[in-house]
């Protein structure tokens, strides 16, 4: 499933506060300190979620506007894929894509729809709410300026 979200920051302010994420849970997940410039195509680690091991592999990158990854577990496997688009000065619409595949089934079922349908809204939320702190930290620093 897809779905498309414009927001009122740069591409660039958007992708950091992605990647700082991102070297944040790799840290959590590996306990070693990854620097941006060692993530790219065919970045991997393990971490842990809900109680299960998960791969993350990175399936393509480039700053500014494309992160892509594959999460697989116990044979299910989730595609995630975020790509940003600059849509002027201080605006970026973000193109998210989400697939699921439950133990190397081909073809979608109704369980991973609806887990679909789920993250599709997750991910609005998240997007909603990176630009609202990403707004807040300009508004706080045009402020003490």
């Amino acid at each position: 499933m897809e779905t498309i979200v414009k927001l009122n920051v740069s591409a660039r302010d958007l992708f950091a506060i992605m990647e700082q994420s991102l070297l944040q849970e790799v840290k959590a997940a590996t306990n070693k300190n990854v620097d941006a410039t060692q993530i790219g195509r065919g970045f991997t680690y393990t971490k842990k979620s809900q109680g299960r091991s998960v791969k993350v592999a990175v399936t393509g990158w480039k700053r500014d506007a494309l992160y892509e990854a594959t999460f697989t577990s116990n044979g299910d496997t989730i595609f995630v894929r975020y790509e940003l688009e600059p849509e002027g000065e201080g605006a970026v619409s973000v193109t998210y894509r989400e697939e699921i595949r439950c133990k190397g089934q081909t073809k979608p079922t109704f369980a991973s729809r609806l887990g679909e349908k789920k993250a599709i809204k997750q991910a609005k939320r998240m997007l909603m709410a990176v630009e609202a702190t990403i707004l807040n930290q300009k508004k706080a620093q045009d402020h003490s300026s």
